[in-house]
């Protein structure tokens, strides 16, 4: 029976000797989390036990803070209540309740007009960057050179058509010479390539072309375009000039469409077909006249 209990006593000796660590761990770990709860617990009780005068000061500077900025600040007035709210939410007290409650509706109000007008001006200003399909520059002498008369131009697609073709891709420009929509003249481009047809009968009336033009209203007008031979522009003629000039150029500055028809007289197998779509002229105008202030 002794030989049995020392046997015990040695086994258990053993494995004290050899678990000691582990029950030192054991033993740190159970005060540790006791000590992190007491703690935890301390630190509630020290917050839950604020003055209610360290409350009221906390809320008073929070208030002071918001009441420092301007009026004409809405959104950051909005987030300066919305703060003073919260600080008063964390620590149970409501000293300024009614009225940040009034300023944050008032502000939130004010502020979302705000950042809308703000977003109606940076598109404005976006708009007011865009030419659509103007274009504006100088033009040039025989040796490439700029010369001191500008103009604004529109350049658009369109199709043509002729016994050889049907529909296939034209490239129309309209030239404002100054920018004025007093004496338009036009290029037209087969094919949308860069050589324009250009007058090749001595009797400018064998290159005119018979035109209709077809305005927002649906309103429709007649006239004819003559080309001199050798150049490479068509201009208004005689022929129901002072109709169609009055309406395109009122189309211009309404920034509308209006549509052409345009057919070779002696040729009417050939025609040309076109839309003008005049949007943002006023935009390309003004960058032109700044243009030539330089």
């Amino acid at each position: 029976m002794l030989n049995r209990v020392l046997k015990c006593v040695k086994y258990l000796t053993q494995f004290l000797t050899h678990n000691i660590k582990i029950f030192k761990n054991l033993v740190f770990l159970y005060i540790f989390k006791k000590v992190k709860y007491f703690l935890l617990f301390f630190s509630l009780f020290l917050f839950s036990c604020a003055s209610e005068e360290e409350k009221k000061l906390n809320a008073d500077n929070a208030y002071s803070k918001v009441q420092k900025i301007p009026a004409s600040q809405p959104c950051e007035n909005y987030e300066g209540y919305k703060n003073l709210r919260k600080v008063e939410t964390s620590q149970g007290t409501s000293h300024y309740k009614e009225i940040t409650d009034s300023k944050i509706q008032e502000y939130l109000s004010k502020c979302e007009d705000l950042r809308m007008s703000l977003e109606e001006e940076r598109l404005r200003k976006e708009e007011m960057k865009k030419t659509g399909l103007w274009k504006y520059n100088f033009f040039v002498d025989n040796f490439g050179d700029k010369t001191n008369k500008g103009y604004v131009m529109l350049e658009t697609l369109g199709t043509f058509s002729n016994t050889a073709t049907k529909n296939s891709a034209l490239k129309v420009q309209m030239f404002l010479p100054d920018g004025s929509t007093e004496s338009p003249w036009f290029r037209l481009y087969e094919y949308a390539g860069n050589n324009p047809v250009t007058g090749i009968y001595t009797d400018s009336y064998m290159n005119r072309l018979w035109c209709q033009a077809r305005d927002i209203n649906k309103n429709e007008y007649s006239f004819g375009l003559s080309q001199d031979k050798g150049q490479d522009h068509f201009y208004f003629d005689k022929y129901g000039a002072k109709d169609i000039k009055k309406i395109l150029a009122k189309s211009i500055l309404d920034e509308s469409e209006i549509r052409f028809y345009c057919a070779v007289q002696q040729r009417t197998s050939t025609y040309y077909a076109f839309k003008l779509n005049t949007k943002y002229f006023s935009n390309a105008y003004r960058k032109f006249q700044g243009l030539k202030d330089k």
